[in-house]
């Protein structure tokens, strides 16, 4: 940021921004909404750019190389123990073992076999002995007699470079759970968290659990019947969770009663669930918990099952490989019989791509599941199932189960703990010290045998980090010796390095800058349960503060029951402080937060043996060391005194994970005058004496906590940072992080122009994408409906007919979109208001007998959701107006009715709420109401607006809510239309729309307004229908402005050029003699294969000579190279390109970069071998009739399936008009702005107008689409493979060479576009 001073001036504009996550869109104007210009340029615009991802898949890879090289280490280090005593026998075993995966010419010492070349003993022999690794292990744990030292060596090799996992390490006893201990938890976890879970044949239960001959529906059926008695809770579906733990596929939706999840979400406890957890956690919170717990007891099932009978893995591997060499004969030997013509292709044939060949990974260029493998053999073996042979119907069951021919090296290995390895590894060493005496051989009091096993479960503790202290991400305390398993912990000061851990770990509390304290800590969870339940409400009036202090005494410290909005009812109710028909009011359904530490540590603090200082830093050390329970234990006993063994040991059991946004600071120890009674008082006191929330305590000026807040930072935290120190510190996602420093810098530039703060800065920002769950619902409206028809089928009795279920299941869905149809349905048919049943086909036809009726008025709340709305006869709903509580007669006469629909899930809790409830709107919901579209909760938007005022501290930073700017464009009458996918300009106009909306309700609705709300007459869904003095004018001058600009194709729009950054080239390993890159530094590419797709980190423009002539070229820096390149930009030329005698012209251009191409105005965006890739920059212009069309045709190929005549008929879609449309484009594509960039598509266009003609009006409408794409200026090609077979249209592509353009300029854009500057390249 520049600092000129100007930023604290304060001008007379106003400033727009439309902050999304790929896209700042900006726009300045006059009080007027004027758009200003600056040397002859409108100043609105927008500014594209990459969205920013998260670190994620670098945190994954970089993980991954630390785990691998780790690993080799350990064997490198296995391999010195033993290499001195193996080279006495082979003294090349090594060499060989080093040299196995090389052509025979690589090899420094050529041999015929890999392993064993003696004369007697070959690697035939050996695997002929030892078909698999497992049977070497097996042999080695059952037969002590002397075996070769190179077989002990394999062994050893394998079991440490597959150790297993090391999640029980971390347990509280160290040691693995069996099923039993598992399941057992698994029910106290389920009880404690108020969900009745108890099986009633408990060892039956589990055995089934473990039973690997059964399939999942046969394991489903059993443990139903096993469990008893099935009760479902409140909370989960008991049903399901057992379905859950069979392995089977179940729906989340299912699962949870009381979450609302969109869409079919599924989870299969059988794969790996990381991803879907990753997708639900913002849904779940702590529910995320069950299914941790539930994927723990199938994996130790999967486990049991896997070791059977046997104590040792191997041995229970060795019968895996007998059953499956038995079951192969046996399949052979079947096919050979019922399908010889295709024993062939179902064996051995190397192109089918999911037969035997392809699962085994033999002679195959195929690689398929076992899954895909069953699928494919299942209908060769149909009858199978019939046989006589039982082991022929045993097959036929595996394959319907899909488990047939399972591998020994499959994903049930990473179920495995270390500590089953680990028996088989202690076996083998205690059996060769017999015959190998040099394992007992001791350096520094340490024997052989003792390195390998400290070498097998050698793990650098997360809180340590990284080893190298000249790293500056490292935190270790350690001496300059070297490491090794045997000297860590004497090495690595380990309770320095994780108590500095801890303090780089914790967070800063966004207020005070102060350390953040634990989620679970007993101030932050007393804080957290104050919040919640201080705005409860009955009747819309706050309860006395001693009856909320007794529901945090009773309900929360005195109970470990979940608290919902029922129970405090009941409770409230029971205690006499209410009535029964009175509504509560002000919290959520289910409260979320508990005081979980407050009963964790009851015991503790009965007992006094910690104070609460000590409990609150136990909980941080539980927090901090919750992964590594052994130094868990250690940090306990060196840091609280007073704990005894038992103390300790229920400790580590306790599990907290997360922290909180506050700190103690703020929450306890920054005092204010409490001018009531003139006492000195925290937040946390005033939260508990009244019935304040925080942000309520905050905002009120009586208690001043805002400015000793501030006075509190200026002391302590005296330090300036710039604008993008403070971003980075900032709590918000990467994504939003790239998004507000664009628009910082956009500020910045129209400040420095303007020489001047504007006098308000208005500010909308996209929401972030937070799940996968949201993305679209994919479980439709009749799917819904006709399962809870169903489940009220018996109870709904007199409501529910027959005929009503036959009518919704011939429905279709883009029918029941329909509001009015939907909400017939959910309301079994009858009007909401008087229960008559509504004429089905005056509801269609006759828009004058039914109304969809606001509950909360229209008026008075912006709420169109499903949930404020009704479905009711036209004359009650114009006697009813905009009056509430709905009349006393209506609610008398109805309840029932409704109160089976909310029963039956019709309706939900908040609507039948709002029915019933007997009171009007009070004074603090109307404000709430109105504040909902002046003010914003989203954490990015509050950090854009923060920043905007420190660095302008003039300006008035306003919130524009996008909902209130969709209102205004969708005015009947005056729309002002948008569809995104026609052009980018709509960024700009929404900007300047948000000036508009958000000036009109800054200036309407005053701190005066609120203070007077009951008396002011107002309507929010008639905001623009009225004058508001400086800001409106509701007779049509302003409007008219307004539509003048927005008609206009103006705004300027830049992109931002980058420099790659990430992966070096493509991580998939390519066949031998393909890729650019080798896989290691001296294996040819065309023996060992390599990496394709180098990344090309940015461009250089070269001149250099080819075939005797000087030319000019573009020429891509490959990242791997850039430190050559930065280094000696010329070496790099003729080093790694080949170039002779290069000229650099102009030694740096980013990708993104903007280009003058004989007068064509293109992006490169990437590369085609030695060509570029480009995006055009020009943004198509389209009437507003025909952006109308094309938002509906959008709406009708991305929510019907093909061949809806409702659909095509409610959208106005039709052959005739995509003609019409295709006319548009091709005339578009004819003009010379677009032939010149696009005359591929152009001639694409104009000679298949025929097939256009002929094909269905969804796959014209899809055609069209993806013409469009090729108008967007960004990388979207144009599949019109439809149309005339070609599935990329619309490619722009360049040569690399210079020389024989006319003109090539590079252009250099400030943020704003309104400075530009040439840089002409063949100069």
């Amino acid at each position: 940021m520049k600092n000129n001073g100007n930023n604290l001036q304060q001008g007379n504009y106003y400033l727009g921004l439309d902050v999304g996550t790929s896209s700042v869109g900006w726009a300045v104007t006059d009080t007027d909404y004027n758009i200003l210009k600056f040397r002859g340029k409108s100043m609105w615009g927008a500014r594209l750019f990459d969205e920013a991802s998260t670190a994620e898949d670098r945190r994954t890879h970089r993980g991954n190389r630390r785990r691998l090289a780790r690993r080799k280490y350990r064997l490198l280090l296995l391999e010195q123990l033993f290499e001195k005593e193996i080279r006495k026998i082979d003294d090349n075993f090594f060499v060989r073992l080093h040299e196995s995966n090389l052509w025979a010419d690589d090899k420094s010492k050529p041999s015929k076999f890999l392993l064993f070349n003696d004369t007697n003993f070959t690697d035939k022999d050996y695997l002929k002995k030892y078909p698999t690794i497992y049977h070497l292990r097996s042999d080695l744990i059952h037969n002590s007699t002397e075996h070769d030292i190179r077989l002990v060596f394999l062994a050893l090799h394998h079991l440490i470079k597959y150790r297993g996992h090391f999640i029980y390490d971390n347990s509280a006893n160290g040691d693995v759970k069996t099923l039993e201990e598992a399941v057992t938890d698994f029910e106290r976890y389920l009880n404690e968290n108020d969900i009745e879970f108890k099986i009633e044949n408990k060892k039956e239960f589990i055995d089934v659990l473990s039973d690997k001959h059964l399939t999942k529906k046969e394991k489903k059926t059993k443990l139903k019947k096993l469990y008893g008695d099935i009760t479902d809770s409140e909370i989960i579906n008991i049903s399901v969770l057992i379905e859950m733990l069979s392995g089977s596929s179940i729906s989340l939706s299912n699962l949870f009663k009381d979450i609302e999840i969109d869409g079919k979400q599924k989870l299969s406890l059988d794969s790996d669930i990381e991803e879907t957890l990753n997708d639900v956690v913002d849904i779940l919170g702590d529910n995320i918990d069950l299914l941790i717990h539930a994927k723990e007891v199938y994996d130790i099932a999967v486990l049991t099952s896997s070791l059977g009978k046997h104590k040792y893995l191997c041995d229970a591997k060795v019968e895996l490989f007998k059953k499956n060499k038995k079951d192969l004969q046996i399949l052979k030997k079947y096919i050979k019989k019922n399908h010889p013509e295709d024993y062939k292709k179902i064996f051995s044939s190397p192109t089918e791509k999911k037969n035997y060949a392809a699962y085994s990974q033999t002679n195959s260029e195929n690689v398929c599941s076992q899954e895909e493998f069953c699928l494919f053999i299942k209908p060769y073996i149909k009858d199978m199932a019939k046989s006589e042979n039982e082991d022929e119907v045993r097959i036929a069951k595996e394959v319907e189960d899909k488990s047939f021919l399972t591998k020994l090296k499959g994903t049930n290995n990473s179920v495995v703990p270390y500590q089953i390895h680990e028996r088989e590894l202690n076996q083998i060493l205690k059996n060769i010290v017999g015959y190998l005496p040099f394992m007992n051989d001791k350096q520094k009091e340490i024997s052989i045998v003792d390195k390998i096993k400290l070498i097998f479960k050698f793990k650098i503790p997360y809180y340590v980090g990284p080893l190298n202290t000249k790293s500056t991400r490292s935190w270790v305390y350690r001496s300059d010796e070297k490491i090794y398993p045997w000297n860590f912990s004497n090495v690595v000061d380990l309770d320095k390095t994780a108590h500095e851990f801890m303090n780089r770990l914790i967070g800063r509390c966004t207020y005070t800058n102060d350390p953040v304290l634990p989620m679970d800590s007993l101030l932050y969870s007393k804080y957290n349960v104050l919040n919640e339940i201080n705005p409860i409400k009955v009747n819309g009036k706050a309860i006395p503060v001693e009856v909320k202090q007794a529901i945090y005494t009773d309900l929360f410290e005195n109970s470990k029951k979940k608290v919902t909005r029922k129970s405090i009812y009941i409770y409230l109710l029971k205690n006499g402080h209410i009535e029964k028909e009175d509504i509560i009011s002000g919290v959520d359904i289910e409260i979320k937060a508990k005081l979980k530490s407050h009963h964790d540590f009851a015991k503790i603090m009965e007992e006094n043996k910690c104070t609460p200082d000590e409990i609150e830093k136990i909980i941080k050390g539980i927090l901090v060391y919750s992964d590594d329970k052994s130094m868990l234990r250690r940090w306990l006993k060196n840091n609280i005194k007073g704990l005894s063994d038992n103390d300790i040991k229920y400790l580590v059991k306790l599990n907290y994970k997360e922290w909180g946004r506050l700190s103690k600071t703020l929450l306890t120890d920054i005092y204010t005058i409490n001018p009531e009674d003139g006492e000195a008082c925290n937040i946390l006191d005033i939260m508990w004496n009244t019935n304040a929330t925080l942000m309520e305590i905050l905002n009120n000026k009586k208690y001043q906590f805002k400015q000793n807040i501030e006075d509190y930072k200026a002391e302590n935290y005296d330090v300036k940072q710039s604008l993008h120190e403070e971003l980075d510190d900032m709590y918000i996602s990467p994504a939003a992080r790239r998004s507000i420093w664009q628009a910082l810098r956009i500020v910045d530039e129209i400040v420095d122009i303007k020489k001047s703060a504007p006098k308000k800065i208005f500010i909308e920002m996209a929401r972030e994408k937070k799940s996968a769950m949201k993305k679209k619902r994919t479980e439709s409206r009749k799917d819904i409906l006709l399962e809870l028809y169903k489940s009220c089928k018996s109870q709904a009795d007199g409501f529910y007919d027959e005929e009503l279920f036959e009518k919704l299941s011939n429905e279709s869905n883009s029918r029941l979109r329909r509001d009015q149809l939907y909400l017939y349905y959910t309301q079994m048919g009858r009007s909401m208001y008087s229960g008559k049943r509504i004429d089905f086909d005056k509801l269609i036809n006759d828009k004058n007998t039914y109304d969809i009726d606001h509950i909360y008025p229209r008026s008075k709340i912006k709420d169109d959701s499903i949930t404020n709305r009704v479905l009711v006869e036209k004359d009650i709903n114009g006697e009813k107006t905009d009056i509430y509580p709905i009349s006393e007669d209506i609610r008398q006469k109805m309840q029932p009715f409704w109160e089976i629909l909310k029963e039956k899930g019709l309706i939900s809790e908040e609507k039948y709420k709002r029915l019933t409830r007997n009171y009007e709107l009070t004074d603090d919901e109307l404000s709430s109401f109105v504040a909902r579209q002046l003010v914003e909760t989203q954490q990015s938007t509050k950090a854009l607006a923060t920043l905007l005022q420190k660095e302008y501290p003039s300006a008035k930073i306003v919130y524009s809510k996008a909902g209130n700017v969709s209102e205004f464009r969708n005015r009947k009458g005056k729309e002002l239309p948008k569809f995104r996918e026609i052009n980018d300009l709509h960024h700009a106009k929404d900007a300047y729309l948000n000036i508009v909306v958000g000036n009109v309700y800054d200036t309407k609705f005053t701190e005066k307004f609120f203070l007077n709300i009951r008396n002011e007459n107002y309507s929010l869904k008639r905001v623009f229908d009225f004058n508001v003095a400086g800001a409106w004018d509701a007779k049509g001058s302003t409007f008219d402005t307004v539509k003048k600009y927005m008609a206009k194709n103006n705004p300027i729009i830049t992109f931002a050029p980058y420099e790659v950054k990430g992966e070096l080239f493509d991580q998939q390993i390519v066949p031998k003699g393909k890729g650019q890159f080798p896989i290691k530094q001296g294996k040819d590419i065309d023996k060992y294969g390599g990496y394709n797709k180098l990344t090309g980190s940015f461009l250089v423009a070269v001149e250099h000579t080819n075939k005797k002539s000087r030319v000019k070229t573009l020429e891509t820096v490959y990242l791997k190279d850039i430190n050559l390149y930065n280094k000696n930009p010329l070496k790099y030329c003729k080093e790694v390109l080949g170039l002779i005698d290069p000229c650099i012209i102009y030694p740096k251009i980013m990708i993104g970069s903007l280009f003058n191409i004989d007068n064509r105005k293109i992006v490169i965006t990437g590369r085609s071998g030695n060509r570029f890739v480009c995006h055009h920059t020009y943004q198509l212009s389209i009437n507003d009739e025909y952006a109308r069309y094309l938002k509906n045709l959008a709406k009708y190929l991305e929510e019907e399936p093909e061949g809806d005549c409702d659909r095509e008929a409610s959208l106005s879609i039709s052959s005739e008009k995509n003609l019409e449309m295709y006319y548009f484009i091709k005339n578009k594509l004819g003009t010379k702005t677009y032939s010149s960039v696009l005359l591929s598509l152009k001639n694409s266009v104009d000679d298949f107008e025929i097939n256009f003609r002929k094909l269905t009006i969804h796959d014209q409408c899809e055609v069209l689409r993806q013409l469009l794409k090729a108008f967007k200026c960004n990388r979207e090609t144009s599949n019109i493979e439809k149309l005339n077979k070609v599935k990329q249209a619309g490619i722009i592509i360049i040569s690399n060479s210079i020389t024989n353009s006319k003109s090539f300029k590079l252009i250099h854009q400030s943020i704003t576009g309104l400075f530009e500057k040439e840089v002409d390249l063949l100069k």
